[in-house]
């Protein structure tokens, strides 16, 4: 999936998708001065919870924790200004 938009510095974007505990997923986030950059949560008992080392990543791929009703949030950020972005999303298919 791929997604452009612009924000500005201090705003984000969010983005909620499902998914199953260990699917593999790969997110990557351009900008033309590279100052888009992600991070993606899963839900712990009530609270949204940072996905280890995805967070403030220009590119990040690995297994999804396990997250309460299989839901995920990948939110775009701007570490400086405004600035228009590319958002690449990727997920695999488990079997069942």
């Amino acid at each position: 999936t791929r997604r452009v938009h612009s924000i500005v510095s201090g705003e984000s974007d969010g983005y909620t998708f499902q998914a199953k505990p260990g699917q593999r997923i790969s997110v990557a986030v351009t900008s033309g001065k590279d100052d888009a950059v992600i991070t993606i949560l899963y839900r712990k008992n009530s609270k949204w919870v940072v996905v280890e080392t995805a967070e403030k990543a220009r590119v990040w791929h690995g297994k999804l924790p396990e997250s309460v009703l299989g839901k995920y949030k990948i939110i775009v950020g701007s570490n400086r200004g405004k600035t228009t972005y590319e958002l690449f999303v990727g997920i695999t298919v488990v079997a069942d």
